[in-house]
């Protein structure tokens, strides 16, 4: 699982605002033990198990629209830089392509909608299912493939299948 941080202050560099947001999760009593600078060093996670963990990326708006920026560690330099990025529309293409469904159902998410409804099992759409199959798959091989390059893979082969079981 995964979650984007939006921090109103572009004074910080990248190696503040990572720091901002993890001291601030340090100081509650609930995730103090749990939490840790991601592998990549670019997020924040938080292990509540060996096989659940929910990372934060911090992020800073660079302007009134969706673009913004996280921080980027160059492994080469051992330096942070800002990179550019555009969660909430990524978010708008995946569920346009979840809506390619070859039969009518329910609309259960709303792809304006700025923070993720996070929804049952049941109510997710076969696209869904499939992206949290691939990551849960990645996560017990030990893979090291992007949440990004996989949903956006699944998305772009997806054509609409009324559920994961049809070939």
């Amino acid at each position: 699982m995964d979650m984007v941080c939006v921090i109103n202050d572009t004074s910080l560099n990248p190696t503040d605002l990572l720091n901002l947001v993890l001291n601030r999760l340090k100081e509650n009593p609930k995730y103090k033990d749990i939490v840790s600078l991601g592998k990549n060093k670019r997020n924040i996670c938080l292990e509540f198990t060996k096989t659940f963990h929910f990372d934060i990326v911090p992020a800073r708006k660079i302007t009134d629209g969706e673009i913004l920026e996280i921080p980027n560690y160059n492994k080469d330099t051992q330096l942070y830089t800002w990179r550019r990025t555009n969660p909430i529309g990524f978010k708008k293409w995946f569920f346009a392509q979840t809506l390619k469904q070859k039969t009518s159902m329910k609309t259960f998410a709303n792809a304006n909608d700025e923070f993720p409804d996070f929804k049952p099992f049941k109510e997710m759409k076969p696209l869904q299912h499939v992206v949290q199959l691939i990551k849960r798959w990645r996560d017990n091989c030990s893979l090291k493939e992007s949440s990004i390059l996989l949903t956006t893979l699944a998305g772009s082969s997806y054509d609409g299948e009324q559920n994961i079981f049809m070939h």
